[in-house]
């Protein structure tokens, strides 16, 4: 509904609150009856959610914890023993490319396995074309 935290007055500038202040306005014109509204912050780690209605939820009781985070940790698998020192082939797990402002290419960087199942990173400079 603002287009994100750049438009917002974010990140500091609460840019939920016009996502809340509009979506009542919406409801209170008669557009709908529920409202869904879902942010997040950080490096996209941190999420929030709210309902709003038109009309009062009776069979709800309030507050909730909604915190699944001790939950979601204790089925989070160990992660790979990362080889800081490893040069070879390896199975790629991820990679991303990082850009400047302007959208020119900085470098690039793999997660990668090597044949132990050991985790390793590569850097890839920007003038590797055929990497990048």
């Amino acid at each position: 509904m603002v287009g994100g935290l750049t438009f917002g007055g974010g990140p500091i500038g609460n840019y939920m609150s016009h996502a809340v202040a509009a979506m009542v306005v919406r409801l209170r014109a008669g557009d709908g009856r529920n409202g869904l509204l879902f942010g997040n912050g950080g490096f996209a780690t941190h999420n929030h959610s709210i309902v709003l209605s038109r009309a009062p939820l009776s069979a709800v009781r309030f507050p909730h914890d909604f915190d699944y985070q001790s939950r979601a940790d204790a089925s989070r698998g160990s992660a790979p023993d990362t080889n800081e020192s490893y040069a070879g082939p390896g199975t790629i797990e991820s990679y991303t490319v990082i850009c400047a402002r302007t959208g020119a290419v900085s470098a690039g960087v793999i997660v990668a396995r090597n044949p132990a199942g050991e985790r390793f990173l590569a850097a890839v400079s920007k003038d590797d074309t055929a990497t990048i």
